[in-house]
């Protein structure tokens, strides 16, 4: 009995050492640095400049639907991993993508996986080729993601940056969540605004502090955000359902151009309206907290002034009550990139629970 005792003892001295080196090595590391929507792309100069690096902008820095100028879904940064170790500050970015053609034994990239996945993963990769991600956190900093893309050659480095686009974008949308919610939230939650959209419209959600009411008229609340580079807008509406009709995309349009008509112009003849004749609408059917949705996206202008934005447009079904919850948003960044702004208030929209 004794003999155990001691063994356990052992074991809890052993394990607490441990995972007290873990927490002092975590917290030796500086914390990450660097914006939203940016990726460092690691890899071999070759390999960039060949169909690899090519493929990889094709991809990630494609235009993100939808803005009245392109912006790119997300900023690249292209470093060699020399650059990188000669630059200290260079490794204490937010999200890293890595990639490595396996076949290259003399690459840094290649020596950098073959360390970060183990031998044993690595051999696995380099022989059957099934395994061909992996992803890594703090690896130099603190809240650091770090995606790992590999292929046996060039052509399968090529096919995996393709068919894997879409999961890694959203690995990163969702690693950027907490510095997103920080800047819709940086003045806290209007709890005035949020109260009165539980109550008159059947919303729950947390309103950012620095939104304020701007008019009501037909049944259409309009609240408003205004900095000094833009102004972040949504309105809602709660209509009786009727038919599929409502969902339809002509109806989410028309919706919209009617709210278009309330904004204070001197000129009557000068409104908002949704421009469907030059530019795409795009459509998606989704759930948000489990209530059917239908969404569009696209640009809005005046009809006189030269002034647009993009805007996303929902219809949200409460089957509970058999009411819709119609909301219309907006940015207004004149001479500024809006694609962050659009992504905040379409975070915002989607942290929507019908009651």
């Amino acid at each position: 009995m004794k003999k155990y005792l001691f063994l356990f003892i052992c074991a809890i001295v052993i394990f607490s050492s441990c995972n007290e080196e873990m927490v002092k090595s975590n917290a030796a590391k500086p914390s990450a640095m660097g914006v939203m929507n940016e990726i460092v792309v690691v890899s071999e100069e070759d390999d960039w400049n060949t169909m690899i690096g090519d493929t990889f902008q094709y991809y990630f820095a494609s235009a993100y639907p939808i803005m009245p100028q392109p912006e790119p879904f997300f900023d690249l940064r292209h470093f060699t991993l020399e650059e990188l170790e000669g630059e200290p500050l260079r490794r204490q970015l937010r999200t890293y993508v890595v990639l490595a053609n396996l076949n290259d034994d003399d690459a840094a990239t290649t020596r950098m996986v073959r360390r970060d996945l183990g031998e044993d993963r690595f051999v696995k990769a380099r022989k059957d080729g099934e395994l061909k991600s992996s992803v890594g956190r703090d690896k130099w900093a603190r809240n650091q993601i770090v995606i790992y893309l590999f292929g046996r050659n060039e052509d399968e480095l090529v096919q995996n940056i393709k068919n894997s686009f879409s999961a890694v974008a959203k690995r990163i949308n969702i690693h950027d969540e907490q510095q997103l919610k920080a800047k819709l939230y940086a003045e806290n939650v209007n709890l005035g605004i949020s109260k009165e959209l539980e109550e008159s419209y059947g919303v729950k959600v947390d309103m950012p502090g620095d939104f304020n009411f701007v008019l009501s008229r037909d049944n259409f609340s309009w609240y408003r955000k205004d900095t000094k580079d833009a102004t972040l807008s949504f309105a809602i509406k709660k209509i009786p359902y009727q038919s599929d009709k409502d969902f339809s995309k002509e109806n989410l349009i028309e919706l919209a151009n009617h709210f278009g008509h309330f904004l204070d112009k001197d000129d009557p003849e000068n409104y908002m309206r949704i421009n469907e004749t030059d530019l795409p609408i795009f459509d998606y059917t989704r759930e948000i907290n489990g209530n059917y949705t239908k969404e569009i996206r696209g640009i809005w202008e005046m009809t006189k002034d030269f002034e647009g934005g993009p805007f996303a447009a929902y219809m949200m079904h409460n089957k509970d009550d058999g009411t819709l919850v119609y909301v219309y948003s907006f940015v207004f960044a004149p001479g500024k990139t809006k694609r962050d702004y659009f992504q905040q208030m379409d975070y915002l929209v989607k942290q929507m629970s019908l009651i």
